[in-house]
């Protein structure tokens, strides 16, 4: 599924016996509480299939049932959430296509440090509640550890945010800043390019189309 799912239909899933499809035109800023409506619609049709284009999206349909598969299409990290028990043996009602993001995220800092050698600490930014935790948060800690980097989790809600934390990263002397690639980031990509040039902050997102606006760097694969 484009990406341009991702940004602008985080709420769509198909169903394949109702041959129906719904969506939320609330895209990259749709409620916890709305996905699980359309999640527990479509179990309600009793569909063959849902397709979660996000991890997000995943989560709702598997709270709202643990019988109907669950294809995902881009999934940060569906061992870590728990949506799967293994990537060769998934398990349960959930499977598809994963970013490993435990593993790029760790590749992004990387790079950001070769880029920005002086940058000694780096705040990364996710939605919450959707702050990934466990594996991949430990992993990066690690290699932000490895790197000489102090690397600390920062929450952001809503669009409305953006503006107010550049001037926080510049007044903490942190050097830089890595944004994971979640529908409300790359919805804002051109907002959060311009606040990075704007406030003169090494950014490096998980998605092109940040660069694409402006952004300084972007890697995924």
């Amino acid at each position: 599924m484009p990406s341009r799912a991702s940004a602008k239909g985080c709420a769509i899933w198909v169903g394949l016996r109702a041959r129906t499809s719904l969506s939320s035109t609330a895209g990259p800023r749709a409620t916890d509480d709305r996905l699980a409506s359309l999640a527990e619609e479509l179990v309600r049709l009793k569909v063959d299939v849902i397709v979660a284009p996000t991890s997000i999206c995943t989560g709702a349909a598997k709270r709202a049932t643990s019988t109907i598969p669950i294809v995902f299409a881009s999934h940060a990290d569906p061992i870590g959430s728990g949506h799967v028990a293994s990537l060769a043996r998934p398990g349960g009602n959930a499977t598809g296509i994963t970013i490993v993001m435990s593993e790029t995220a760790g590749k992004s800092l990387e790079l950001l440090k070769e880029a920005v050698p002086g940058l000694s600490a780096l705040p990364w930014y996710g939605t919450q509640p959707h702050l990934p935790t466990g594996r991949a948060s430990m992993r990066w800690s690690a290699r932000g550890r490895a790197l000489g980097l102090q690397v600390q989790a920062v929450a952001v809600h809503s669009a409305t945010e953006f503006a107010s934390a550049f001037p926080i990263i510049v007044q903490g002397h942190s050097g830089g800043v890595l944004v994971l690639a979640t529908p409300l980031f790359i919805g804002g990509a051109g907002r959060l390019a311009e606040l990075a040039v704007k406030h003169k902050v090494p950014t490096i997102f998980g998605s092109r189309e940040h660069v694409e606006a402006g952004g300084l760097l972007s890697y995924r694969p």
